[in-house]
């Protein structure tokens, strides 16, 4: 048992150690649009409504 703890542990361990990658350029222009744009159906309510001037609000 204290040996799969250990085994568990230093997988995690090296897992977590490795170098990440640069951000990419899907990433800059989100930040650059200062938004993030995703789909959603139209016909569910609290994730997608037309607000009285037409316009979509929720997680759209």
């Amino acid at each position: 048992m204290k040996r799969t703890v250990l085994t568990a542990l230093a997988l995690l361990a090296a897992g977590s150690a490795v170098a990440q990658t640069a951000p990419g350029p899907t990433l800059a222009t989100i930040r650059g649009r200062d938004a993030v744009i995703c789909g959603a159906h139209p016909g569910a309510p609290g994730f997608n409504v037309l607000d009285s001037q037409g316009v979509h609000r929720g997680l759209t």
